[in-house]
């Protein structure tokens, strides 16, 4: 499977987009060439799943009817130990919600980091979990993103979409003070209950780790700053029905330096139209095919980008810059990371890349 494959990327996010027959625009990344094959040392856990875990997602219909399953899901390990981005690998017997089931356990699950050459990197596992009749037990294996998706399995929202989520100065000043002074790394899960206006209410805290320095406590008084994007078509089901959230600890927050962010996802980019529309007629004039964008934005309220500044164009005096700055209003990304960190408040890069394809490419186009 192609995401079990080992990697390291130069860039955090990599993206490709298509524009129609005319135009190409890529947001791209690039492979880092490792003269040696580094040391690697596996996630391993930190907090495993549990029976009560399992217990407390066991798909209903399932149970009522004494059906046992299992199911194996592939997730990302973060930088603080987090699981997230998880898929379903597989699930027996289908149809019965246990994948669904599995995924919805993976925000109070904890990891070490894996490390190359000790340095810590986003790795990815396995994990694979049976769900007994009788009495579950689990089981797992590490080996090595994922469409995002929201289930509703147990009355449980899982991969939900947050329309509103803390900031990164309001995650920042919740960090734990006795945890700031001695520079501790931490992550908690708490969950709660989906209210009528889509807010968080009766939450309660299920993870937190390391024990000791309040990252519950924490995590928990940051409730009040989610509010909830619905499924579509399932606007009333969620209402009433538990949800979890995840809050990593990065101890760069207490610090007062740059806004420690995750790693967004987009929710929208321009259309093939806009970029086709937005190429450059001096660019054109010259007979230029291709340019390299870089443009620095801030992440605003609702993840649109604001604040945007040309980085770097090549080829300059095109154009190419003024034509990727005026795209950036149709940009939007997640406010909370999948990894549990806020993205409101920080700054990224967005690397863009535009492309006229080739005249026999154009032929070929339907």
């Amino acid at each position: 499977m192609p995401w079990l494959r080992k990697a390291v990327w130069g860039c955090s996010v990599a993206f490709h987009f298509l524009v129609g027959s005319l135009f190409g625009v890529v947001l791209f990344a690039s492979n880092l060439a490792a003269s040696a094959e580094p040391v690697r040392t596996p996630p391993d856990w930190v907090r495993s799943p549990t029976n009560d875990m399992i217990m407390s997602v066991y798909p209903t219909e399932a149970f009522r009817k004494g059906v046992s399953g299992d199911a194996t899901i592939g997730c990302r390990v973060s930088l603080q130990g987090a699981l997230y981005g998880c898929e379903i690998l597989s699930e027996k017997p289908p149809g019965n919600g246990f994948g669904s089931a599995a995924i919805a356990i993976a925000p109070q699950l904890r990891m070490t980091p894996e490390r190359l050459d000790g340095v810590a990197v986003e790795g990815r596992v396995a994990v694979h979990i049976t769900f007994d009749h009788g009495g579950p037990r689990i089981g797992s294996h590490l080996s090595g993103h994922s469409a995002v998706s929201a289930v509703l399995n147990h009355r449980v929202l899982t991969q939900p979409t947050w329309a509103e989520a803390p900031t990164a100065a309001q995650t920042a000043a919740a960090y734990p003070a006795r945890a700031a002074r001695n520079g501790a790394v931490g992550a908690a899960s708490v969950r709660c209950f989906i209210q009528d206006d889509y807010r968080l209410g009766r939450c309660m805290i299920v993870n937190e780790e390391p024990r000791g320095y309040a990252f519950g406590a924490a995590a928990r008084s940051l409730a009040d700053h989610f509010v909830l994007e619905p499924p579509v078509g399932l606007e009333e089901q969620v209402k009433g029905i538990e949800v979890t959230y995840t809050v990593a600890f990065d101890p760069r927050m207490a610090k007062g330096g740059p806004p420690v962010i995750g790693r967004p996802a987009w929710r929208s980019m321009p259309t093939g139209e806009m970029f086709a529309a937005s190429y450059p007629a001096a660019a054109r004039a010259a007979g230029v095919s291709e340019a390299r964008i870089l443009v620095d934005c801030d992440i605003a309220e609702g993840g649109r980008l604001s604040r945007c500044e040309v980085r770097s164009e090549t080829p300059e005096g095109l154009g190419f810059g003024a034509a990727a700055l005026g795209l950036t209003g149709a940009f939007q990304t997640s406010v909370w990371s999948a990894e549990g960190l806020p993205t409101v408040g920080g700054r990224i890069t967005l690397p863009i890349r535009y492309q006229q394809p080739s005249a026999a490419t154009a032929a070929a186009a339907p």
